[in-house]
């Protein structure tokens, strides 16, 4: 799989803060999916839950249509006040997604792939991720991003903990993923394996 750098770049970071009302200091978690449990939506509420029992000031953008698992968990969550929803963006509402964020989570149980990762690494951004499908390979440890056991909310919690303290560890991380686009990920890359392989089959 591949990314297209056009699609999920340069976008307007003031734009998008200004809407969620998130000052230029504050550190912003997000995620964009189809929330849900299998996404690890749910999942992440709780990872954050514990950090804002502790006292953390980040802030949680989620975007993407919301699946019934979840409407079932935030209806009862106890800080819907420091979760903003976007609902699904449009080609420029995402730009500006990933030139807001800090950190992009995807904690996932079901995806093959993951290519709002790539769009994450595009934008500079580290990710965390579950050992679990697709990010859990992409994805290597401590090197750009983070990957933490499936299922285990603390650890996430942790990860998510690590980066948000850690701006200098957070944007090493965020470098190397992005270094990563340019070696492996571009669709013109991808498009060039598939052109060789159909010539060599005729």
């Amino acid at each position: 799989m591949g990314v297209d750098q056009q699609s999920c770049t340069k976008g307007n970071s003031e734009t998008a803060r200004k809407l969620w009302q998130a000052q230029p200091s504050d550190i912003i978690v997000g995620h964009l999916a189809n929330l849900s449990w299998d996404k690890g939506s749910t999942d992440l509420l709780s990872a954050m839950e514990i950090l804002w029992r502790r006292g953390s000031a980040a802030k949680l953008v989620l975007a993407g249509p919301a699946m019934p698992s979840f409407e079932k968990a935030f209806r009862s969550f106890p800080f819907k006040d420091k979760v903003i929803r976007t609902g699904p963006l449009s080609s420029e509402e995402k730009k500006d997604f990933f030139a807001s964020l800090d950190i992009f989570a995807l904690p996932s149980r079901s995806d093959s792939f993951g290519i709002v990762l790539l769009e994450a690494w595009a934008n500079g951004k580290p990710c965390v991720v579950y050992k679990a499908g697709g990010p859990g390979s992409l994805v290597k440890h401590e090197s750009d991003g983070l990957v933490v056991p499936c299922d285990d909310i603390n650890s996430l919690a942790t990860a998510l903990e690590k980066l948000i303290l850690g701006r200098k560890l957070s944007e090493q991380l965020g470098a190397a993923g992005n270094s990563r686009i340019a070696k492996e990920f571009l669709w013109e890359q991808k498009f060039h394996v598939f052109e060789s392989a159909l010539k060599s089959l005729v």
